[in-house]
């Protein structure tokens, strides 16, 4: 279903920045764990794929991160947001709340169980040209207490580059 891709990757950001290397545009630097990587070229792609996948250390047996995720979606926001609420409805998540930052930006925080944690969401979805462009952070409730402000920057760090990226 639908559904399911909405607003429920798992995710986390460090210290993610595109490089300026002229051999390689597509190069990310960890500049404060001390490496970078090329990212893979990405050709054509389906209805949705994850871009980008960090995790925080590990503690409590998980690791709190942020996904980045590229979805195809041909309708309107309002009803991104209302397939995604539907969703949550669905798998018993509590909206914390929600930030309508403008006509193709949302913020979502939500929390609940899914199998055996009690987790805690934070989500920014970008509609552009048929793609919704979504950064989600996942933590423990017990981690969100002291990893919150760091997932939640991260997530609130996601623009889009003025060329966009490819179409699926």
């Amino acid at each position: 279903m639908r559904f399911r891709y909405i607003l429920i990757p798992l995710a986390l950001c460090l210290a993610l920045a595109p490089g300026s290397d002229s051999q390689s545009p597509l190069k990310l630097h960890f500049t404060a764990l001390g490496f970078s990587i090329v990212a893979p070229r990405i050709g054509s792609w389906g209805s949705t794929f994850t871009a980008v996948q960090m995790y925080l250390p590990p503690t409590d047996q998980y690791g709190a991160n942020v996904t980045v995720q590229l979805q195809s979606y041909g309708d309107s926001m309002d009803h991104y947001i209302k397939l995604s609420e539907q969703g949550f409805d669905q798998m018993k998540l509590q909206v914390v709340r929600m930030d309508r930052r403008s006509r193709d930006i949302c913020v979502l925080e939500y929390k609940g169980q899914m199998g055996d944690r009690n987790l805690h969401f934070y989500a920014k979805a970008i509609m552009h040209s048929g793609t919704v462009y979504i950064a989600t952070a996942t933590a423990t409730e017990n981690q969100w207490d002291s990893e919150g402000d760091t997932l939640r920057n991260c997530v609130d760090s996601i623009a889009l580059d003025s060329a966009g990226a490819p179409q699926p």
